[in-house]
């Protein structure tokens, strides 16, 4: 695991610029550093000059391969192909036996030096041939060409800035802000998105000129031809369902992935532990890892408030399972001595609040002494985990209804003070099961989002939008899980566990997020997902097997945190400072009396609007970070 950043430039920079973009990234990888620079001449991109300039940096967290022959920026023998790499390739050790067979040679047992005789060996392919979760760029001086890619589901972050054919990239965003030809400037468009969805989506990022790689894809820069970006992974191409097996049959060829997954991701020359949150998910990939090794230690978070504590089932599950288990409370006075962190370790305003309990336990893992754990996210969007799944399955047929009675229904409901029902009143207004979705997902209404912004986005655009009308799928189910693998996971989730972890310098795999389990999950018939009310239908049938039933009999928890009772007591002093009419007024991005009247009405007790008002300030707190 580590940071990586780069560029290509027409302008001639000093090696201490890329030190500075590398040096923002130590927390990713404190435990090397290295850099690539070169001039080229005669070099094109897109506009004829007569120089470019290359350079690789990386922050290395040393996990496989503690030797110098792990270092990066690494090299091939000619010394004309160099690599910097963040992630892990699971498979290396197959792959470099094959390479070997084909007469490659390597210096020591890194999964990096495999990727770099990978391309040599297969070019672009060699993507196809790679289990792990990955950001790389590789330098190919023969062919003057900068190639980077990112994982199939988007486990590893890649941000690229490109104007004037002046191009940079890096892990994070805070890198790319070192690099002296970024131009920061706000992204309107990203901003509303922002708002809409608590996170920026990709392939947008909240400044002008500056993009993330979708996950599966690859972008070549290449003399003469500017950015070339390709697909080479998509679940919609690997959704071939075929009722040919029994359950039992299922459940062999699950627990056959599931363990050679876990396996794969136990490989380490540091401690391993894991996340265990009392769920599913997190408890299946614990159970399976109980399976392979002797000497687990497993993490949690819990609450005071018992709605929102599963440490008492996580510590349930890990004594049965006989792990080594730490727990930690988070209090109320925790998320005021830690907001103000939050844009550090994200770079771009992300407003799910469970960021917070993610870095603690993060935090806490790290201090314990380990250095990568295993997550069970995934499990949600792969096997249909999520209530709004079922409640959307239901509430469709409210679209069956004449429009002349959801027009006079809609605006009563509009008016009671509980949250729900205002939802459904915005949902009677909506024509199709798109907006519905949207409707269930987003933080703001387009009419409320119309007030703050005095302007409104079409999300048409987005892969939200775009996925959707592209899944060939008879089911809504299938339709909604295929949505949030393309965008609530890689965007939401999967952002909030790399930085969290990656804050702290701490590895997260995510076993259930391996590619050949997720293209055996969505080739499954819906039914083995969702049975007679009964979510991961089949995920569960394997869990059962290891872990009684009773510790899961109990509704579904999403991981959060007490933010509407929060934001009225502890975390009101943040609102007071950075909501205030005055320096909304000033600052001219939002309607300061809609701002106004949203706290208000949420303070008062009688309507929580603690999502709005929770965007709204993380928005506030990263401005401050990083527009001032």
């Amino acid at each position: 695991m580590c940071g990586i950043c780069g560029f290509l430039n027409k302008k001639i920079l000093s090696s201490e610029v890329l030190e500075k973009m590398n040096d923002e990234l130590a927390h990713r990888g404190p435990d090397d550093r290295g850099i690539y620079l070169n001039t080229i001449p005669n070099y094109q991109l897109p506009i004829t000059n007569d120089t470019f300039q290359v350079g690789l940096g990386n922050r290395r967290l040393s996990i496989i391969d503690l030797t110098e022959h792990g270092h990066q920026p690494m090299c091939n023998e000619k010394r004309d192909v160099w690599i910097v790499f963040n992630g892990e390739i699971y498979n290396f050790q197959e792959l470099k036996k094959e390479l070997e067979g084909k007469g490659h040679k390597f210096k020591g047992r890194s999964d990096t030096e495999v990727i770099l005789h990978s391309y040599e060996q297969w070019g672009v392919d060699c993507l196809q041939r790679f289990n792990g979760m990955f950001a790389f760029a590789i330098w190919d001086q023969k062919k003057k060409t900068l190639f980077i890619a990112r994982d199939r589901v988007g486990i590893k972050p890649l941000y690229y800035y490109f104007k004037d054919g002046n191009f940079a990239f890096s892990s994070e965003l805070k890198s790319l802000l070192k690099y002296p030809l970024f131009e920061k400037e706000l992204n309107k468009k990203s901003l509303y998105y922002y708002l809409l969805f608590q996170y920026v989506p990709t392939p947008y990022s909240i400044f002008e000129n500056t993009w993330k790689l979708l996950p599966g894809h690859y972008l070549i820069l290449r003399e003469g031809r500017g950015v070339k970006i390709k697909k080479y992974w998509d679940i919609l191409g690997k959704r071939e369902v075929i009722r040919k097996k029994n359950v039992q049959e299922y459940m062999e060829e699950f627990e056959s992935l599931l363990k050679s997954s876990i396996k794969y991701r136990l490989i380490s020359d540091v401690p391993v532990g894991a996340f265990l949150s009392g769920g599913t998910d997190s408890s299946l990939v614990v159970a399976s890892m109980a399976q392979l090794t002797d000497k687990v230690e497993t993490f949690t978070i819990g609450f005071e408030e018992k709605k929102y504590n599963e440490a008492p089932y996580a510590k349930e599950i890990a004594n049965y399972l006989g792990t080594k288990h730490h727990e930690l409370y988070f209090k109320e006075k925790d998320i005021f001595s830690l907001i103000r962190d939050l844009p550090q370790y994200y770079d771009e305003p992300f407003g799910d609040s469970s960021s917070l309990p993610t870095y603690l336990v993060s935090r806490l893992a790290k201090e314990k002494g380990v250095k990568v754990v295993l997550s069970g996210d995934g499990g949600d969007e792969l096997f249909c985990g999520y209530n709004r799944y079922i409640w959307m399955n239901r509430m469709q047929n409210i679209l069956l209804l004449p429009a002349i009675i959801r027009e006079k229904v809609a605006p009563l409901l509009g008016n009671i003070p509980y949250l729900k029902l205002r939802r459904i009143s915005q949902i009677l207004q909506y024509k199709d099961l798109l907006q519905m979705y949207l409707s269930v997902v987003d933080m703001w209404s387009e009419k409320e989002l119309e007030k703050l912004l005095g302007e409104n986005y079409s999300y048409e655009e987005l892969p939200f939008s775009k996925v959707y009308k592209k899944v060939n799928a008879s089911h809504l189910l299938e339709k909604l899980q295929l949505v949030d693998f393309h965008t609530y996971l890689p965007e939401d989730i999967l952002t909030k566990v790399d930085r969290a972890s990656m804050a702290v310098s701490l590895e997260t795999r995510v076993p259930l997020l391996d590619h050949r389990i997720a293209e055996f999950a969505y080739s499954l018939p819906l039914d083995l997902r969702y049975r007679q009310g009964i979510r991961k239908y089949l995920l569960k049938k394997v869990l059962y097997k290891e872990l009684p039933a009773k510790f899961f009999r109990r509704p579904k928890q999403g991981f959060g945190i007490p933010l509407d009772q929060w934001l009225r007591g502890g975390v009101k002093p943040y609102i007071d400072e950075y909501l205030n009419t005055g320096r909304i007024k000033k600052e001219e991005l939002f309607n300061p009396e809609f701002v106004k009247e949203l706290i208000k009405k949420h303070l008062s007790g009688k309507y929580n609007y603690q999502y709005p008002i929770w965007t709204l300030l993380q928005f506030q707190l990263w401005k401050e970070k990083y527009l001032t």
